[in-house]
């Protein structure tokens, strides 16, 4: 699921919902406002969790005061 192979196709992997969270942080939320917004372009809260722990290790994304923000 996290990354396309033979068996998994790119839109079923993880990498197109990266842009759609950075897009929706164009202002800080909490991940719980996050997930309320963007829960359908998710299969379940453990795909969404594991998209912001991509983001989280990448880089892009930090926590600050409980508040999800940009790099």
């Amino acid at each position: 699921m996290i990354t396309p192979n033979k068996a998994i196709s790119y839109d079923a992997s993880l990498f197109p919902k990266l842009p759609i969270i950075l897009c929706r942080l164009n202002t800080p939320t909490t991940p719980v406002e996050l997930y309320r917004d963007l829960h359908s372009n998710f299969a379940d809260v453990s795909q969404f969790l594991l998209a912001i722990d991509t983001l989280f290790v990448l880089g892009r994304i930090t926590i600050e005061n409980g508040e999800l923000r940009i790099c």
